[in-house]
Parts: structure tokens; C-alpha cells; sequence
């Protein structure tokens, strides 16, 4: 008896071979898969290639110095003995190309060194654009004052806010309504009664 109901009409999509066995219809299925490839993610791709093209980099003035001594060598050698015609050959093959192979890889790598983000310079421009936006506001203010005085977001001018405290340079103090606000006592202007008990 045949228990075709029992088996899909579609095949699956991987490769099947089908065969009897007792008189009953059987899948024997075979995968022609390979597991590392399979579990193989679109990174583990991108690092292989990184590592494969890092020591192509490295080997590249190695190929350069093979190659300057290959045509020196093989070029001396045509020129003193230009019976030797075949010379031109080795000087070609071995010499010549792997000079230029080289010289290749070394301009490709000065094409794809990644561009460095300047993260430490942009910090300290966001630090002295909040600096000069707080001169301006007589050393007491708030996030969304920085955020409006300067080109900073709210979570830009929050963070560097809240660095500032944590270094010591600004106090945090809530007011009466509730905002938070950020004291820089070296930017606050001294008040009259301040300059009268000075004097």
C-alpha cells in the first residue's frame, strides 16, 4: 500500500532523490549543504575580507622588492647578454608585473583608510560653543536655553551639561518652578550689593 498522502505534492526546495523500498514510496534526502556556510553571517564575510585584504597590504612591499629585483636582475642581463633574447620574459612576468601588482595594493590602501571621526575635536567645539552661549546668559541656564542659544540638540547640550558638573565646573540647582538649571560661578556676574560689600 502506498501512503502517498502522506508525503508533500510540492518538492522542498533542497535537493531530493526518491527511490522504493518494500514496495513503499520513501524520501531519501540528501543535503549538499555546507554548514559553515550556511551559519555564515554577511559580517563574518566582511571581517574575512578585511583579513584578507590587511595582508594583501602587507605583503605589498614585499612584492614591490621581488619585483624591482626580479627586472633589475633579469633586465642587466638582457642588456649585457641581448643574445638572450627569452630574458624578456622572466624580466616580465617575474619582475615587472609584480611591481605594478604591488605598487597597486599600496595606492588601494591609501584609498581605503577609514576616515577618522574627529570625536575629541567636535566634543571640544560642542564645550566651547555651550562656554560662550553661557558668558552670554550670565552663568546660570538651562538645556533648552543652550539647545536655542547654539547648534546643539537637547541631548547634546544635556550631556555636555551634565559633564561639566561631574568635572566640578557647574553646579545643579532647581528653581522655584521646577527647571533645572546649570551655575557657572566664574561667569556670573558679580551684584551690586556683592561689589558693595567688597569695596
Amino acid at each position: 500500500m502506498l501512503y502517498e498522502d502522506h508525503f508533500p505534492r510540492q518538492a522542498p526546495h533542497f535537493p531530493l532523490s526518491m527511490g522504493e523500498i518494500d514496495g513503499q514510496r520513501a524520501f531519501f534526502m540528501t543535503y549538499y549543504v555546507n554548514m559553515d556556510e550556511m551559519n555564515m553571517m554577511p559580517d563574518d564575510f566582511r571581517s574575512r575580507r578585511r583579513m584578507r585584504h590587511g595582508k594583501e597590504q602587507k605583503n605589498a612591499p614585499e612584492t614591490i622588492a621581488v619585483g624591482l629585483v626580479a627586472t633589475i636582475g633579469f633586465g642587466a642581463g638582457f642588456f649585457f647578454f641581448p643574445e638572450h633574447w627569452w630574458l624578456i620574459f622572466p624580466m616580465v612576468f617575474v619582475g615587472l608585473m609584480p611591481l605594478a601588482a604591488g605598487i597597486g595594493q599600496l595606492f588601494s590602501r591609501q584609498k581605503n583608510i577609514p576616515e577618522k571621526t574627529p570625536v575629541r575635536d567636535s566634543a571640544v567645539a560642542r564645550e566651547k560653543e555651550i562656554l560662550h552661549a553661557v558668558s552670554e546668559l550670565e552663568g546660570t541656564v538651562s538645556v533648552l536655553q543652550i539647545a536655542r542659544a547654539t547648534s546643539l540638540s537637547i541631548e547634546e547640550a544635556q550631556k555636555t551639561l551634565d559633564d561639566f558638573a561631574k568635572k566640578g565646573f557647574a553646579s545643579i540647582e532647581v528653581d522655584s518652578s521646577g527647571i533645572i538649571r546649570y551655575e557657572f560661578q566664574e561667569f556670573k556676574k558679580p551684584s551690586a550689593e556683592s561689589k558693595y560689600i567688597d569695596d
